[in-house]
């Protein structure tokens, strides 16, 4: 466990964080926003629990574990361990919630599908397909959400607005607050995708008046693919009826039969209800390092260091002439720091410099990613202004080569 002193992270502290991550010394990693690197210490941890004899057999040490990734979760997101659902993936979360509505004829779904990952869309359109559920689809003219088209677009028949915390691209953080209080005031679920958010960002869903979050454990919260949580506020939960049931989902404790009559099921209160078995055993070993770490630092030192790191990377590049993708205010930046634009689209010569760019840069041992004609870098916890640096030179090196 890292030891935080006055609220910073040091240059020991992150070196130390680094030896750890042992995959972010050999080369310049700038990439959360589509995978982590795994810590020596996940490893290991992953390990000792796969080579445990009773693996398999000690079914109450998996439960044990599970509880401890359900705990560690509600933690990092100021929430509370029944609040939280253990899932597979961001996708599967969002599915959980729009299925567990009671849909009526009419009802309707605000999203703006041009800043949403594909997970995001994908879902709602099916459900227009399926029940005939209206989709109100707002056009974005900008890169940041349009929060009072999606405002103007809610009426009495609106029953869920969607959005991410922080865009999928160019990753702008969504000032959620606004359309949080109007979502509370007329009854409205506001299902919030986490995945670009959670870990390299402050996240408290009390705060930011959050109905639903699904994220996952493979970006920031430096864990394994196949594993997520869906967190669902309490008041939300006792409303909303699981469509996949297993066991743990039930309260078996008041279904005396256990499925054995037609005695009503008598579901869990919280979140749990969502929770369909077998778990996710390794999942779990992996992620509570990983969670261990973020929560032993605390996600608003995590954030202060990230902003620090993606503002010094936005100027530099800036400086160069490239076409960064800023905010229209400075508190939207985040650790996602986006060379092109989504709204408008690059234009060809624009779209050809960033794509020789990146090739250049990964070429070079840059990992960042390609996304719609984005560049984009993502910082965390284990990145410092040396990463910066890399960039930076490599990038000026490249633009060089092109006079």
């Amino acid at each position: 466990m890292v030891s935080i002193a006055n609220d910073a992270l040091s240059a020991e502290i992150v070196d130390q964080i680094r030896r750890d991550f042992a995959s972010v010394v050999g080369h310049t990693y700038l990439d959360i926003a589509s995978c982590a690197p795994l810590s020596q210490t996940l490893q290991h941890a992953v390990a000792r629990h796969l080579s445990d004899l009773d693996y398999g057999f000690d079914k109450s040490k998996g439960l044990a574990l599970i509880e401890q990734s359900r705990s560690l979760f509600a933690q990092l997101i100021n929430a509370q361990p029944d609040d939280i659902a253990l899932t597979k993936n961001v996708s599967e979360g969002l599915n959980f919630i729009a299925a567990a509505i009671d849909w009526k004829a009419g009802d309707n779904v605000v999203v703006c599908p041009a800043l949403e990952h594909p997970n995001n869309r994908y879902l709602w359109q099916n459900l227009a397909q399926r029940l005939g559920v209206e989709l109100r689809l707002i056009s974005a003219f900008s890169n940041e959400y349009p929060i009072d088209k999606m405002l103007s677009a809610i009426d009495a028949h609106t029953r869920l607005v969607t959005l991410s915390s922080v865009s999928y691209v160019p990753g702008f953080l969504t000032p959620l607050e606004t359309l949080s209080a109007v979502c509370r005031r007329q009854n409205i679920l506001l299902l919030v995708d986490g995945a670009q958010s959670v870990g390299p960002l402050h996240t408290d869903v009390q705060a930011m008046g959050i109905d639903a979050l699904a994220v996952t454990t493979q970006k920031g919260l430096l864990g394994l693919y196949g594993m997520g949580f869906l967190y669902v506020h309490p008041d939300w939960a006792r409303r909303l009826h699981p469509v996949s049931l297993a066991r743990f989902g039930v309260d078996e404790g008041l279904s005396l039969s256990k499925g054995l009559s037609d005695e009503p099921l008598q579901l869990h209160p919280g979140a749990r209800r969502f929770d369909l078995g077998n778990y996710n055993l390794v999942g779990a070993v992996a992620v509570n390092e990983s969670l261990t770490l973020l929560n032993s630092i605390g996600t608003e030192t995590i954030q202060t260091h990230n902003l620090s790191l993606a503002r010094a990377l936005s100027q530099g590049l800036n400086g160069l002439g490239l076409p960064v993708c800023r905010p229209s205010e400075q508190s939207y930046q985040t650790h996602v720091v986006s060379l092109g634009s989504v709204i408008p689209e690059p234009d060809r010569a624009e779209f050809d410099l960033l794509l020789a760019l990146y090739q250049s840069l990964t070429a070079s041992g840059i990992r960042a990613s390609w996304r719609n004609g984005i560049l984009r870098f993502s910082t965390h916890l284990y990145n410092n202004h040396a990463d910066v640096q890399t960039v930076l030179t490599l990038t000026q090196v490249f633009l060089e080569r092109l006079r």
